[in-house]
């Protein structure tokens, strides 16, 4: 027996768990979507290497990255600060040539998750707010790994001008209730990330207008610290600009 995920529950086999108990089906995931949905990583990558079309079919390529950013049906997933997304399969699909823009059934997979990160800020206010949450620690180290999300779906086309699927109701950081009109990206970067993770909320909000500029937006690169060993003088060491493959851009 192979268990998907090691946060699942141990009673329960992976193809039994479903999102908030709706078929996958329902929600546009074939057996390589199950497969994408539960992280079972080697499966979908050896089918993919078996056959390139699964991720470039329309209604596949959709039901795939679909799959891997739905929410998983996880109480704990709060409190252990993590996305529920599998980032592993995440950048797979991405390097395979998934698009994050792709209508299906009239939304694309990155309105899709906006639209969960907008409503999820909603829930992490309940837990502070309602439940007496003391600690940000673990509402900034889950924004953090949000963050990363967003960031690849950035650097892989996602659209910098789209916004959230749907009129829904919710606050902002710091309590103040969302307008009933369809959020931009940016909003979403501000009522989400702004309070607790402002320096992530900057950088997003940079890439984003990179984006939008028609540039190819890319993180901060990480700075390596290295001592001159005549001079005593430090120096930082940048990451080689062609250490990143191009990335394929899409519009939807």
């Amino acid at each position: 027996m192979i268990l998907a995920r090691s946060d699942l529950c141990e009673s329960q086999h992976w193809s039994d768990v479903e999102p908030y108990g709706k078929c996958l089906e329902q929600q546009g995931c074939n057996f390589i979507g199950e497969a994408v949905y539960h992280g079972m990583l080697s499966y979908v990558t050896t089918a993919l290497q078996s056959d390139g079309s699964l991720i470039n079919d329309r209604q596949t390529n959709q039901a795939l990255l679909n799959c891997v950013l739905l929410p998983k049906p996880h109480v704990e997933e709060f409190r252990k600060c993590s996305t529920g997304v599998n980032v592993e399969m995440l950048e797979l699909l991405l390097r395979r040539g998934a698009n994050p823009n792709q209508l299906w059934r009239g939304y694309t997979p990155w309105q899709r998750l906006l639209t969960l990160l907008h409503k999820h800020n909603w829930y992490v206010l309940k837990e502070r707010y309602f439940e007496q949450l003391e600690s940000n620690t673990l509402v900034q180290e889950m924004l953090l790994n949000w963050s990363g999300v967003v960031k690849l779906l950035l650097q892989h086309g996602a659209n910098a001008n789209t916004t959230c699927i749907e009129n829904h109701v919710g606050s902002d950081a710091w309590g103040i209730p969302f307008l009933n009109s369809h959020h931009t990206v940016l909003d979403v970067i501000e009522h989400v990330f702004r309070k607790d993770v402002p320096e992530e909320a900057a950088e997003l909000t940079r890439m984003v207008q990179e984006s939008a500029d028609g540039r190819t937006p890319l993180p901060n690169r990480p700075q390596q610290r290295s001592t001159e060993q005549n001079t005593g003088a430090k120096r930082v060491l940048e990451l080689d600009e062609d250490d990143e493959p191009p990335r394929k851009r899409y519009s939807r």
